[in-house]
């Protein structure tokens, strides 16, 4: 009547009882008596009815679909339209996940991160827009990339505020030499004075002195191992108490 042809593309089992096409005959029923008897009378409220009940095969509501995938598409037009809003973020120096199946077997030798790279723009609360050196530009998760810390924190000489702080100064150990000028007047108090000048010594000098005292210490120290315990003994009360002081 209405020209809809049963569908037979499906194989036939007996335990399905013909339950296809007692669906298909009762469907086609259904529809002679909706579209022909009734003359669409109620047809939006046949059309709401089909679009709020639950699909079996798709497992959703249609209407639901409808107005979610709108309320998509604005929001998605609304986030495309970069005239609307400006990103707001601050350009930072970042670093990039390496990731290995990339590097195969090299993966232990070669650096996990590798960088700089400089975030230009933010295409979402997750995704990031960087570009290299080489003005290479990649998006990438949020996840992949590490804060790169480049600043200094020792103050520098053309920073503000640190010009005007005291820097402590070290003293030297060796004092500078006195002027010409005064030189003929130090030579004279030296001339003048009645104590005697000090020593000076060679380098040579000192390092024999130092070598003969190193040796007398390790002969004094071999002495001490050698002797008996009885005359060392005697040997440290000799020290603490000389003779007649008993």
């Amino acid at each position: 009547m209405m020209k809809i042809k049963q569908l037979f593309k499906s194989s036939y089992h007996p335990q399905t009882n013909w339950m296809i096409e007692r669906f298909h005959g009762y469907l086609k029923e259904r529809l002679v008596i909706i579209c022909v008897y009734q003359k669409f009378a109620n047809k939006p409220e046949t059309l709401h009815k089909y679009k709020r009940t639950l699909q079996k095969q798709l497992t959703i509501i249609l209407e639901k679909t409808l107005l979610m995938q709108k309320a998509y598409d604005a929001k998605r037009k609304v986030f495309e339209n970069k005239n609307n809003h400006k990103d707001n973020f601050s350009v930072d120096s970042v670093l990039l996940f390496v990731d290995d199946q990339r590097v195969w077997n090299k993966s232990k030798i070669l650096p996990k991160f590798v960088g700089p790279y400089t975030v230009i723009q933010c295409l979402g609360q997750v995704t990031l827009k960087i570009e290299s050196e080489h003005y290479f530009q990649k998006i990438v998760h949020i996840s992949k990339v590490r804060k790169l810390n480049m600043e200094d924190e020792t103050p520098r000489k053309d920073d503000k505020k640190h010009s005007n702080e005291d820097v402590p100064q070290l003293d030297t150990v060796y004092s500078s030499p006195p002027p010409l000028e005064n030189l003929n007047d130090s030579l004279s108090s030296l001339e003048n004075s009645n104590a005697p000048p000090p020593p000076l010594e060679s380098c040579n000098n000192f390092e024999e002195v130092v070598t003969v005292e190193r040796k007398g210490v390790m002969c004094e120290r071999n002495s001490n191992t050698t002797m008996s315990p009885r005359l060392r003994n005697t040997k440290r009360v000799s020290m603490c108490c000389p003779e007649g002081g008993m």
